[in-house]
């Protein structure tokens, strides 16, 4: 099941394809999760927008039962991954095209059997020109 709450007043002007692609792989991660965690009874992924600050953040929250913590501080880095037939590249290629929006950022925390991944968007003042890095 999903719940979204996505402010669509909000927008972020980026590459629709990288950005459409991160969301798809994350997405996807937490499918995998409930696939390998069949016991979750009321599976849940939250999608929803806050701002603060300087920041828009775009949160994909599941209840998949959450990522083991010997890897989670390395969970970003390549061929890092809790699948048994995955390859470690996916969220290392997402947090790579987040990082080339200058100010962006992919990051994750895990609680009570919940992952959280949060991208970052920072606020652009109007006329501000948006840099991504090559």
């Amino acid at each position: 099941m999903f719940d979204i709450h996505i402010d669509k007043n909000i927008k972020v002007f980026h590459n629709p394809k990288h950005i459409s692609h991160i969301i798809l792989n994350l997405l996807n991660n937490s499918r995998d999760a409930f696939d390998q965690n069949p016991n979750v009874i009321n599976r849940l992924i939250n999608i929803y927008t806050t701002v603060d600050n300087n920041t828009i953040n775009l949160h994909i929250k599941d209840n998949a039962g959450g990522i083991p913590k010997k890897i989670l501080d390395k969970l970003f880095d390549p061929y890092v991954t809790s699948k048994e037939k995955g390859t470690g590249l996916g969220l290392w290629m997402s947090k790579k095209m987040a990082e080339k929006i200058e100010g962006t950022t992919l990051k994750v925390q895990v609680k009570n059997g919940c992952t959280l991944f949060s991208i970052s968007f920072p606020i652009l003042a109007r006329n501000q020109e948006i840099k991504i890095n090559p």
